[in-house]
């Protein structure tokens, strides 16, 4: 009996020992996996981090520059959704500071990441390449000066008032009109202030029968860019509360921010989605433009319906002649004020300049009067004189092509050290640019105005001089005509 019955026994301790066995393999396997799937998440984030050079660093997180870089350097689709996704499963987060906690990331143009740009207002683009855009943490690649640090904390507490638990209810709205890009930029600093005086978030919108933005659609409301038809069809929202009708006047006629926030607000609300960005980034390698020579001065020269404003305000259309001269004059000038201006710079040996302007005229008479210079302008279609009439800012007849056209400009502004200009929004917000990157980096910048202190520079009585620039460029295309 006992010798039948221990096979039995024998069998159930080995069924034992098997299951322990086969207890302790599969413990060690979802150890093993564990590490594995932290393994794959640490490595997939190393490889599509790009190395950045020293030179992006410290030249600026805020000016871009165009490279070439592989692929292989991207973040993953799964890695770019765990980004922007706004769940708060383990893995998710878990891949999400992995991602940060590096400080950069690069994604493909065609994997976009505006709703987590939205609320990441302390990184920065810090390159662009024909594949895609990567990103940094501005606290870790910034130059650690009190001005970066102010920054930070202003585009923080900006965002935090237009995206925090303050109260839509208590919400503070401007109306956006059917004018120019500068001034429109001007309408939401104004916005900003008044918000951040009285603590309220602050709104921009065009109302539901307002006449769409000119940028954004066409008069009759063709080629619209988006639904919206307004500023938000371009840039990123810089709110979280829905445009209500407000007063727009109350509490904000005599106030000017000083400098430094002016700048902060501007990057704030003009951080473009990505479609833009790429838009920017293709229209200047069509036009050629990847680096300009430098030194190098920005030239803008605003004329078109300038000089057909009413009440008195037409603006005087000046000679290019007379920017060269200013610039000139402010050459000898040592006396002259500038941001980090080193002993050794020389305006006089600068020949490289950057023609801005909606006048076609003044393009040909720059290159037919002043030849010995080198002069750098976008191919796009422009009026002549006052040939497009007054309000008419989309010479092309496409509100995208202008908007893109608007932002390289400001793009390629930041290569350069000087502007030269008259009075015009849109130079405001050129010299804004400008700043922004010479305080990012400590480089010079001087801001130059063609018109002379105390003169005279509007009235009916400019208009006499749009005749006699155009007389004389077409003199002077006889006179080659001829030689």
């Amino acid at each position: 009996m006992v010798a039948k019955g221990s096979p039995t026994l024998v069998l159930g301790a080995s069924t034992q020992a098997l299951m322990m066995a086969s207890l302790v393999l599969l413990s060690l396997t979802i150890f093993w996996n564990s590490i594995q799937v932290s393994t794959r998440i640490a490595m997939s984030v190393d490889q599509a981090v790009l190395q950045l050079p020293a030179s992006s660093k410290t030249r600026s997180t805020r000016n871009t520059v165009p490279t070439r870089q592989s692929t292989s350097s991207f973040l993953t689709l799964e890695q770019v959704e765990a980004l922007i996704r706004p769940g708060d499963s383990w893995n998710n987060n878990q891949m999400k500071s992995a991602i940060l906690g590096q400080g950069q990331f690069c994604v493909q143009w065609d994997h976009v990441v505006d709703d987590w740009w939205t609320h990441n207002t302390g990184w920065d683009v810090v390159e662009e390449s024909d594949e895609g855009i990567c990103f940094a943490d501005s606290s870790i690649t910034a130059a650690s000066t009190s001005s970066s640090t102010r920054r930070l904390e202003f585009l923080q507490r900006l965002y935090t008032l237009q995206f925090g638990g303050n109260s839509c209810a208590n919400v503070y709205s401007r109306h956006q009109w059917n004018v120019g890009f500068g001034y429109e930029i001007n309408n939401i600093i104004k916005g900003f202030t008044y918000g951040l005086q009285q603590q309220r978030p602050f709104v921009f919108g065009r109302g539901t029968n307002a006449q769409p933005w000119r940028y954004a659609a066409m008069e009759d409301g063709s080629k619209s860019v988006c639904p919206a038809m307004d500023f938000s069809c371009y840039f990123l929202p810089f709110s979280n509360c829905p445009w209500v009708q407000g007063n727009a006047s109350e509490g904000i006629q005599n106030y000017v921010p000083v400098s430094d926030e002016r700048m902060w607000m501007t990057e704030y609300a003009m951080r473009p989605k990505q479609w833009v960005r790429k838009g920017v980034y293709d229209y200047l390698h069509r036009q050629g433009f990847r680096r300009l020579s430098t030194p190098c001065v920005v030239m803008h020269v605003r004329r078109s319906d300038a000089v057909l404003e009413g009440n008195g305000h037409a603006r005087q259309y000046f000679a290019i002649e007379d920017y060269l001269t200013r610039l000139v004059e402010h050459a000898s000038n040592s006396s002259s004020s500038s941001i980090g201006q080193p002993s050794n710079y020389d305006l006089n040996k600068i020949r490289s300049i950057l023609l801005l302007t909606d006048d076609q005229n003044a393009i040909e008479e720059a290159q037919l009067f002043h030849p010995q210079y080198q002069w750098n302008f976008l191919n796009r279609t422009r009026h002549r004189g006052t040939s497009g009439g007054y309000q008419n800012h989309v010479p092309s007849g496409d509100p995208v092509e202008e908007m893109v056209a608007m932002l390289a400009s400001l793009r390629l502004a930041q290569q350069c050290d000087v502007i030269v200009r008259g009075t015009s929004t849109f130079g405001d917000l050129l010299s804004i640019f400008m700043r922004m990157r010479a305080q990012s980096d400590n480089s010079p910048f001087w801001d130059l105005s063609v018109e002379e202190r105390g003169a005279k520079v509007r009235g009916w009585e400019n208009f006499n001089n749009t005749k006699t620039l155009a007389k004389r460029l077409e003199e002077k295309k006889r006179q080659l005509e001829h030689e």
